[in-house]
């Protein structure tokens, strides 16, 4: 058996490959293991069953390893960072068993790619799109880290996306969509444990096939399909996700927020309006919402409730009270008198 400090797992534990446990939709792996047993150790895990590659590192060389997974319906995440001189990970003819694609999107770091008779070297902010039906290697030296997706090439050819022009051609981070699908990731690994089937997990891997399909050249009525449907979930849910975690800034605005994500306040509005909402109804319910949890925490009883209104982002200490009174059904003061917390 591998260390136990290599593999954590995040949910109910799946089946066991090689020795380790894997979760049904969300793993992790982690080791600062050299040497032949942690190679071995990586390619039952990531190698063979995500990848598809092997790895080579220098013997004796010290390895830092960390990659942490999401499998969904028809998509595969994998983040990962690395640390060594070089790392190798080659994929050979007997690891061919499936026509999928890969995106590979460096964070940090380079990543040289050769496949194809090409040869590639991404830098920071850069992506490439590869296949899992041709030999090639990536080589990755000192510190690096990196995000992939895994599609099937069926789907994003469904979703009219042209893989074979797309192959091996570095895709910059001056792409809008490119930008997009790399938050609404980040947004979902970040979900853990509550994304599942009953929270929509198809309809999320429906929303990056669309991404990937248009970062591969989707034209026509399937670009018009995903423009409608993938681009606007994604845009919206990235939105919300800056919104509570800025909620608290004073100066929040549509303005501002849509300045941030690099799209209009008009298509902001729009977006809300598309679930029935408004922007400002949204921050406002956010901004709520801490300053109740603020009066019923005790770790907030020596703050007066002025002073929770104004870290909760409200600068008119008048509308905060009228506004807390229509959400809540009762003052401020009410509520943390009857969450028991006592005040100085």
């Amino acid at each position: 058996m591998p260390p136990t400090k290599a593999v954590h797992v995040v949910r109910q534990a799946g089946p066991a490959i090689g020795g380790i446990v894997i979760e049904a939709d969300v793993f992790r792996l982690s080791a600062a293991d050299g040497g032949e047993k942690w190679a071995d150790h990586f390619h039952d895990v990531i190698g063979s069953q995500i990848m598809r590659v092997q790895i080579d590192v220098k013997p004796g060389e010290d390895f830092l390893f960390n990659a942490r997974g999401r499998v969904l319906p028809g998509a595969t995440l994998l983040r990962q960072a690395q640390k060594s001189e070089r790392i190798v990970f080659r994929r050979t003819r007997n690891l061919i068993n499936n026509d999928d694609v890969f995106l590979h999107f460096v964070r940090k770091g380079t990543l040289q790619v050769h496949q194809l008779g090409h040869e590639v070297l991404l830098e920071r902010g850069q992506a490439v799109i590869t296949t899992q039906t041709d030999i090639g290697h990536g080589i990755v030296g000192g510190a690096g880290y990196s995000q992939s997706l895994r599609i099937p090439r069926t789907t994003i050819a469904a979703l009219g996306g042209t893989i074979e022009d797309r192959c091996m051609r570095p895709i910059s981070w001056t792409l809008p969509t490119l930008r997009l699908l790399t938050s609404y990731c980040d947004l979902i690994f970040d979900m853990g444990g509550a994304l599942t089937p009953e929270t929509g997990v198809s309809t999320v891997a429906r929303h990056i096939q669309d991404l990937v399909a248009l970062i591969a050249g989707a034209t026509g009525d399937a670009a018009e399909e995903a423009m409608s449907r993938g681009v606007p979930a994604a845009r919206l849910a990235t939105i919300l996700t800056d919104m509570r975690q800025n909620a608290a800034q004073p100066d929040m605005s549509i303005a501002l927020v849509a300045a941030r994500h690099g799209v209009s306040p008009r298509y902001v509005q729009m977006l809300f309006a598309d679930q029935g909402l408004t922007f400002s109804q949204v921050l406002l319910n956010e901004r709520l919402d801490r300053a109740y949890a603020a009066l019923t925490d005790t770790q907030s009883a020596r703050l007066v409730i002025s002073t929770i209104a104004f870290n909760a982002g409200f600068n008119d200490l008048s509308y905060f009270h009228r506004a807390f009174r229509r959400r809540f059904g009762a003052t401020p003061g009410e509520i943390r008198e009857a969450a028991g917390v006592a005040t100085p």
